[in-house]
């Protein structure tokens, strides 16, 4: 087999050769080029660098300034990059983030705030003391009271025990949940009224359920009470711990100002909702779309979840009973009278009549 190029071919002109033997030629040159420089001694290395230096073409010269033009300045571009320590905010001791709250209440937020307790509680028999304003860090309110209880003409006035510290508008809702829901429930179950209601906390500054990593609670706002027992004009007391799951009317008492309160109030936690509530009524007049009472939306669609799936293991539905295929030898046993009144025309009377009268109908046409 002979070779594809002829020896003229090779001998050829740099131009004439084909481009697979040029590649191959600069290839060669490439490499041997490498290996004579890497022979050569340091000296002859570092002198052929500096002729390649001094063969390289200048750089441009700077573009000069023609008369009427003015003189090009420093772009931002141009400036160098800012050191670390340009970078670093300076050392003043002020702290990052959005500036604190102030450290007291205007002028214009007090009166605000005793105008709105005049309008409130006009009328409703409140026995109340006015509070100093309240500013601690975020919590506080402009015009607190202290709630001491209600007057009332038809009965005995209500004690809040211990006097709770507390805003107008959480005052004003507690006395319409004692006149539309606790004392009728009370005559009602208890045959009684009740004369005091016992509080476990009222303005606190603190986070919900006393964890930092928690949203601060409305209880530091003065806007939410814990209610804790009932006591009735026949010294009855009536607890939530001791009588929530008591099964009796004290039970049904409890449990029906827990639910009116969900109409009235924010937000209502009581011993269904978790641990932390299991003794008392948490109350508070946080402004929402729909009142919270116990449970958010989702928890109360997976408690009846839960629920459904409980009642319907307890109680599963009945089970429909199979229908028999009948084999070859029981259908060879049966009766001839059987097969008879089994393969009878089932149609409807109706239909049947219809077909009679059209067979009746065609006879007539064919024999008249």
């Amino acid at each position: 087999m002979s070779s594809s190029y002829s020896g003229e071919t090779f001998g050829a002109s740099h131009a004439e050769a084909p481009p697979l033997l040029l590649q191959v030629r600069r290839h060669a040159r490439r490499h041997r080029g490498r290996h004579e420089f890497r022979d050569k001694p340091e000296a002859e290395q570092e002198t052929q660098a500096e002729k390649a230096d001094e063969e390289a073409p200048p750089l441009p010269a700077k573009r000069p300034v023609f008369p009427g033009e003015k003189p090009r300045t420093a772009s931002r571009n141009d400036a160098p990059p800012p050191s670390i320590s340009e970078l670093s905010p300076p050392a003043t001791g002020e702290p990052y983030g959005p500036p604190p709250p102030p450290a007291a209440w205007s002028e214009a937020e007090i009166e605000t705030g005793r105008m709105d307790c005049a309008r409130l509680l006009d009328g409703l028999d409140v026995i109340f003391k006015e509070l100093r304003p309240i500013k601690e860090g975020a919590c506080g309110a402009p015009a607190p009271i202290e709630l001491k209880g209600f007057g009332s003409e038809k009965a005995p006035p209500l004690e809040f025990h211990p006097p709770a510290t507390m805003t107008c508008k959480l005052a004003a809702a507690l006395r319409r949940w004692f006149d539309d829901v606790v004392q009728p429930k009370a005559k009602a179950h208890l045959d009684a009224t009740v004369i005091r209601m016992n509080n476990a906390s009222a303005y606190v500054c603190r986070s919900r359920y006393d964890d930092p990593t928690q949203r601060i609670s409305q209880h530091a706002y003065a806007n939410a009470l814990d209610v804790t027992e009932f006591v009735t004009a026949k010294g009855e007391s009536i607890g939530v711990l001791d009588h929530w799951n008591a099964g009796d009317e004290r039970a049904a008492f409890l449990r029906e100002v827990h639910d009116g309160a969900c109409q009235i109030f924010g937000t209502v936690l009581g011993p269904e909702a978790n641990e932390a509530h299991k003794n008392h009524f948490h109350l508070d007049m946080t402004e929402r779309r729909h009142n919270l009472c116990d449970f958010t939306p989702g928890q109360l669609a997976s408690r009846k979840a839960t629920a459904s799936r409980a009642s319907l293991t307890a109680n599963p539905p009945p089970v429909k009973p199979e229908k028999q295929v009948a084999t070859s030898e029981q259908k060879q046993d049966t009766p001839p009278a059987q097969k008879k009144a089994g393969t009878q025309n089932t149609k409807p009377k109706a239909e049947a009549e219809k077909l009679d009268s059209r067979r009746r109908h065609r006879h007539r046409r064919r024999y008249d």
